[in-house]
């Protein structure tokens, strides 16, 4: 019997499915193009398990002749299976066939920071602070993962339904070695710091600080700090050299300083992301938390089988659809993308949506009425709040910004950067929502005893 409830997948998709993908891409369905560029698509998918969202990018192989393309594209898969952030974009799961490669990532439906921005204008500096903060978590945690990004601009961040960062598009990025130069010279003209348009051996973390610092004078001037006129290349690259650019009148004295701090062309004396968290800019704004649980990150526990410590009614679920324990655990030990490791994280996150819905609505109900001892909202808050502290599974406690910022990440193979033009691959859009259509298997979970 089907653990969850029959389902019409157009209701989640906002459309028929295309039935062109259905032996191809099992365990989904597969709806409209929401982006596309050179030679693959992202369209909008659902899992057929959990009923949620995913972004699923299909690259045609006889498109991609390129060999620069076809590293970009293999590096980038690498990479992305290193990393696991709430502010990073995660990919689930990676699917091979003779015509065909597809990605299937978290979808995020909000669209680009680019397009945000270009609809208010600028921002206020509360709202950009809270951006900010985001993005600086997510970079903070890839250099803590050895792993420079290179091509930090407002069309590879985007929001999801909640409008939080989702940093996307790590065709460009590389493995780094603390204290080793980098040579490659790539990235977006008008976001690359100096030593790179310079052409010079450059560290990775200090060109996505100036990168950043490019992207948060957009947000709150609403234009890029360094232009040429007529789109003259060589001017362009003059006045990024040389630091040359004006901050707007209407910034406040402690954004124009931390703009300075970060649009510094000596990259020794340009401020790090540690000191960005100490700058008054920051600790004096709105304050941005990261939320209680990561529901992709893998709890690595020696003593339990597999290694790892995994959510077990999540686990006893999959169990149930022919999955078992024993494999799961083996899967999310090796890092690998999955289908069933997409399964597992996709239905914490269901589970983990389900018990902020439960939270929300028994909140909601006790201003109401008086308290009758137990609820099954708090009941759920109580069970996973147990799990959040390490009883169950994918959910460890989240760092704070304070915290993670004093993580290390583990080792990882290293990756010669390789030079490749910036991305046509994607929209800027790719989205992320999540169906709810799903809510009964999530909502189960979310509520047992």
């Amino acid at each position: 019997m089907s653990l969850v409830p029959r389902f019409n997948p157009a209701s989640i998709l906002g459309g028929d499915p295309d039935p062109t993908f259905g032996t191809l891409l099992p365990g989904y369905s597969v709806g409209k193009v929401i982006g596309e560029g050179g030679f693959c698509q992202v369209r909008l998918a659902v899992h057929h398990l959990s009923q949620r969202r995913v972004a699923v990018k299909v690259i045609d192989r006889s498109k991609l002749v390129d060999p620069n393309e076809a590293k970009r594209m293999q590096r980038e898969i690498r990479v992305m299976k290193h990393l696991s952030h709430q502010c990073v974009i995660k990919l689930f799961e990676v699917v091979e066939s003779p015509r065909h490669l597809f990605l299937v990532m978290e979808h995020a439906p909000s669209g680009s920071l680019l397009d945000y921005v270009r609809a208010r204008k600028r921002l206020p500096e509360s709202d950009a602070c809270l951006f900010f903060q985001q993005i600086v978590a997510s970079l903070e945690y890839c250099h803590s993962r050895e792993v420079v990004h290179r091509d930090i601009k407002l069309e590879n961040i985007l929001l999801d339904a909640e409008q939080r960062m989702k940093l996307i598009d790590f065709g460009l990025s590389a493995f780094f070695v603390p204290g080793k130069r980098l040579r490659v010279h790539c990235g977006s003209p008008s976001y690359a710091a100096p030593e790179i348009v310079a052409r010079k051996a450059y560290e990775g973390p200090p060109v996505d600080v100036w990168s950043l610092g490019v992207v948060l004078f957009a947000m709150v001037a609403g234009y890029l700090p360094f232009h040429a006129s007529g789109g003259n290349k060589q001017e362009l690259c003059n006045k990024i050299m040389a630091g040359q650019y004006t901050a707007p009148e209407w910034l406040s004295a402690p954004m124009k300083d931390l703009l300075a701090r970060m649009l510094t062309t000596d990259p020794d004396k340009r401020i790090t992301f540690q000191q960005v968290w100490q700058h008054s800019w920051v600790r004096n704004g709105p304050q941005w938390h990261e939320r209680g649980i990561n529901c992709y990150e893998v709890a690595v526990d020696a003593s339990s089988p597999g290694g790892v410590r995994l959510d077990e009614q999540v686990a006893a679920e999959l169990d149930a659809a022919g999955y078992p324990r024993a494999t799961l655990a083996q899967h999310l030990a090796a890092g690998e993308a999955s289908h069933l490791t997409a399964s597992y994280f996709l239905l914490c996150e269901a589970k983990a949506e389900a018990l902020r819905r439960l939270r929300a609505s028994g909140s909601s109900a006790g201003r109401n009425r008086p308290s009758t001892g137990s609820s099954s909202a708090r009941g759920a808050g109580g069970m996973y709040s147990a799990t959040a502290s390490g009883t169950g599974g994918s959910g460890q406690t989240s760092a704070s910004p304070a915290k993670a910022r004093g993580a290390a990440g583990e080792s990882p193979g290293r990756s010669g950067a390789s030079s490749s033009r910036p991305s046509t691959a994607m929209g800027s859009g790719y989205g992320s929502s999540r169906g709810r259509a799903g809510e009964d298997v999530a909502t189960r979970m979310a509520v047992a005893v």
